[in-house]
C-alpha cells in the first residue's frame, strides 16, 4: 500500500493516489481556475500554473474541454483556498468551487513534467498572476531564473517549425547528430543539456526562454522562398485530341515520349498516423512490448515520435506485440517486471499517453488490483483511455504487474472504471521464450507519486501506427 502521510502535510500526495478521475465523495471540493477547449493548451496552462501552485489537476469535461482546478479540498478548505488565492490575485478572478463530479479522465500531472524540479512550496504563498499568451506566441525573453515548469510551459506553445529550427541550431552547434523532425525525444533533450552545460547554464535539458533566443540568434536568417509556379494540366474531353505542348529540353520537330495525362493529386505524405497509444521499454536496446491491436495492419511503425520500428514478436494469443528500432536506441530507462501474482486491491499506476499524439509525456491513472481472472488476464478498476493500451501498469515501488489490453477485450463493453491487463507473469515468460532480454524487479521501496511518475516517463515510450 502506497505511503500516508499526515493529510496536513501531503494532500497532494493523497489526490493523486485516488484512482484516473476524482472520487464522487459528498465532502471533496476543487477550485477550478479555468478551462481550454484544446489539449495541447490545457497541458501548457496546467504546466504553468504547477510551477506557481501546488495540487494542480487537469481533466477532460464532459463538454470536450480540458478544466484546470486545485484540489482535492473538504468543502471549507476549498471555499478558504479560493478567498485566499482571490485576495492575493494568484487565480482568475472567475475562479469557482466544484464537487468534481463532472470531472473525466486526467491529463495532468503528467509523468516527469518538471524533471529537477524542487518540491513546492505551501499553496498561500505570494505569487504574481500567470500571463497567458496567445497560441503560437512567444512569451517576452526570460532570465536564466525562469524555473523548469515555466521553460516547459512556453516550449509547449512552439510551433513545429519553431522546434525544428531549434535543433538544427543544435546540429550547427555540433551538439546533436539526430534527424531534425521536431520531436524532442532524449537525444534532443542531452543536445541541449550539453549546449546549456557548454554556455555556462544549468543543464537541465529544458531551455529557456532567453536560451532558445540565444541559441537561434547563432543561426543564419530563413531565406525568403520564391513560390512555385503553378502548374495546370488541360485535360482532353473524350474523344477530343489535344496537342501537348513539347516537354522541357525537347527542340521543335524531336520525337518525344508523353504519357497520357490523368489527374493529380499532391503528395501530402503521412502527416498524422493512424493510431497511437503506447508501449513499455524492454531493455537497453531499445525493445518495446505493446498491444497487438495498436500495430495491426500498419504500413509502418514509430517509437516516440520519430524512431522506425519493425515488428519482431505477434503473439494473439496475449495480445502481444514487440517491437525493435531499426536504429539503435538508448533509452533513459527499461522495465524491471514483477511476477510473483500480486495481492488483490493492491494500488497500482497505470502510465500512458491517454490522447496520443498530443501529449508529450505519458500521464499516470491511479487505482488497483481487483482481481487475477486467469493467468492471461487481470482486471483492474481504474479508468483508460484508448492510449494508454500497450502501457506499463506499475506497483508501488515501480516494478512492471503488466501491460494495458485494449478495453474492446472479448468485444464486451466494459464500465468506465475498468481495464484490463496482461499480468507481467505471461508476459515476462513469452519474452524470455523469444529470447528477448528483460529484468525481473527487486524493488521493495514504496514511491512517492512523483518518482513513480518521473520512472513511468522513462520506460513508456509512444506507439504509433502510421498507413
Amino acid at each position: 500500500m502506497f505511503k500516508r502521510l499526515c493529510v496536513a502535510l501531503m494532500v497532494a500526495v493523497v489526490s493523486l493516489a485516488t484512482s484516473g478521475r476524482p472520487a464522487d465523495a459528498q465532502d471533496q471540493a476543487w477550485v477550478q481556475i479555468e478551462a481550454r477547449p484544446t489539449l495541447r493548451e490545457a497541458e501548457a496552462q496546467a504546466r504553468a500554473w504547477a510551477a506557481r501552485l501546488d495540487r494542480v489537476n487537469g481533466f477532460r469535461l464532459p463538454s470536450g474541454w480540458y478544466a484546470i482546478a486545485l484540489g482535492p479540498f473538504s468543502r471549507p478548505e476549498a471555499e478558504a483556498q479560493l478567498q485566499t488565492l482571490l485576495q492575493g490575485n494568484r487565480v482568475p478572478p472567475d475562479s469557482y468551487i466544484v464537487d468534481g463530479r463532472g470531472f473525466g479522465q486526467r491529463y495532468w500531472p503528467l509523468a516527469a513534467a518538471r524533471p529537477g524540479a524542487a518540491p513546492a512550496e505551501p499553496l498561500t504563498r505570494d505569487l504574481p498572476v500567470v500571463e497567458v499568451f496567445p497560441d503560437g506566441t512567444e512569451p517576452p525573453p526570460a532570465t536564466d531564473s525562469e524555473t523548469v515548469g515555466e521553460a516547459l510551459a512556453s516550449e509547449g506553445r512552439l510551433d513545429r517549425d519553431a522546434r525544428a529550427r531549434l535543433q538544427e541550431a543544435l546540429q550547427a552547434q555540433g551538439f546533436y547528430g539526430g534527424a531534425v523532425d521536431a520531436a524532442f525525444g532524449p537525444g534532443t533533450r542531452s543536445a541541449m543539456a550539453g549546449w546549456q552545460a557548454a554556455q555556462g547554464h544549468e543543464p537541465t535539458g529544458v531551455l529557456t526562454s532567453q536560451q532558445r533566443a540565444e541559441l537561434l540568434a547563432t543561426l543564419p536568417p530563413e531565406p525568403i522562398a520564391e513560390p512555385e509556379a503553378l502548374q495546370i494540366t488541360v485535360l482532353p474531353t473524350p474523344g477530343e485530341e489535344t496537342a501537348l505542348p513539347d516537354p522541357p529540353g525537347a527542340g521543335p520537330g524531336e520525337e518525344t515520349t508523353t504519357e497520357t495525362p490523368g489527374t493529380l493529386l499532391p503528395d501530402t505524405g503521412d502527416i498524422a498516423p493512424r493510431r497511437s497509444a503506447s508501449g513499455i521499454y524492454l531493455n537497453s536496446r531499445g525493445d518495446v512490448a505493446t498491444s497487438l491491436a495498436v500495430v495491426a495492419g500498419c504500413g509502418r511503425v514509430t517509437i516516440d515520435h520519430s524512431h522506425a520500428a519493425t515488428v519482431t514478436l505477434e503473439d494473439a494469443a496475449l495480445g502481444l506485440a514487440v517491437l525493435r528500432p531499426d536504429q539503435a536506441l538508448a533509452p533513459q530507462g527499461s522495465a524491471e517486471f514483477r511476477t510473483r501474482p500480486p495481492a488483490p486491491q493492491v494500488e497500482l499506476a497505470a502510465a500512458g499517453y491517454s490522447f496520443g499524439e498530443v501529449m508529450s509525456r505519458p500521464a499516470l491513472s491511479f487505482g488497483r488490483l481487483a482481481a487475477l481472472e486467469n493467468d492471461r488476464r487481470a482486471r483492474l478498476t481504474l479508468q483508460l483511455a484508448e492510449g494508454d493500451e500497450g502501457g506499463p501498469v506499475l506497483d508501488e515501488s515501480g516494478a512492471v504487474l503488466g501491460m494495458v489490453l485494449p478495453a474492446g477485450t472479448d468485444a464486451r463493453l466494459l464500465p468506465q472504471e475498468v481495464a484490463y491487463a496482461l499480468p507481467a507473469a505471461a508476459l515476462a515468460e513469452r519474452l524470455r521464450a523469444a529470447g528477448i532480454p528483460i529484468a525481473e524487479s527487486e524493488r521493495h521501496s514504496t514511491l512517492d507519486p512523483a518518482d513513480l511518475a518521473a520512472l513511468a516517463g522513462r520506460i513508456t515510450p509512444l506507439v504509433s501506427c502510421w498507413n
